[in-house]
């Protein structure tokens, strides 16, 4: 599936899909992750932002507007929506061109869907879990 089309299968429009990364809509908030850069920790699915927002390649993409959006946009989901997030999983190289995006609805996952767990307000780094779906098999 395409980019856009996977943001507006959940419900989300995107106003400049080139340099966006997240949306919002009045009923949620819906984020991008790289499949390749989850990882599973102690039974949960993990993406972490923080990790990569330490690089020394870090620099390129935090002073973009679709990352300081994104802040915003984590920050309304923690505020309002009990940190909850619908999920495009990106495939392909991160950072690179993406082969395939995959919509993840919160409502649509298991037992309770991806959740912010934590928040850097001022550099953007995040963290995003789920229960790991193997290990309910």
């Amino acid at each position: 599936m395409r980019f856009v089309e996977a943001f507006q299968s959940l419900g989300y429009e995107l106003d400049n899909h080139r340099n966006e990364w997240s949306a919002e809509s009045e009923n949620g908030v819906c984020i991008t992750i790289w499949q390749e850069e989850t990882h599973v920790e102690n039974g949960l699915l993990v993406y972490e932002l923080e990790l990569l927002s330490k690089s020394p390649n870090a620099g390129h993409w935090t002073n973009k507007s679709g990352h300081k959006k994104r802040i915003r946009h984590l920050s309304r989901a923690i505020d309002e929506f009990d940190g909850f997030v619908d999920v495009v999983l990106l495939e392909g190289p991160p950072g690179g061109p993406y082969e395939s995006a995959h919509p993840w609805g919160k409502k649509e996952i298991y037992r309770s869907g991806w959740r912010v767990v934590s928040l850097n307000r001022e550099t953007g780094g995040f963290r995003v879990e789920i229960d790991d779906p193997k290990s309910s098999e």
